[in-house]
């Protein structure tokens, strides 16, 4: 089996994180959902908790990038910013 990309697995830890939150979502549930053993998912994130935290960092990121992308492609940038 291929061992999945950072990156993936960090989508699937925000899918997991989005569908249960932070509490709701057990070391098992994250091993489920990302598919490599627990040892590994702990040498890439330490713990859930970090795990949780460069998730959240993503995902921030992530719509950061898309949110300023249709503000700067806005015809009336004030109109987005208020749509917002």
């Amino acid at each position: 089996m291929r061992a999945l990309s950072d990156d993936t697995v960090l989508q699937r830890a925000i899918s997991m994180f989005w569908q249960n939150g932070c509490v709701g979502t057990s070391p098992r549930d994250l091993t489920r959902a990302t598919e490599p053993s627990t040892a590994s998912l702990y040498d890439c994130f330490t713990d859930k908790d970090g795990m949780f935290v460069q998730a959240l960092y993503r995902y921030a990121d992530d719509g950061l990038v898309e949110r300023l992308a249709r503000l700067s492609a806005a015809a009336d940038p004030l109109g987005a910013i208020r749509g917002f």
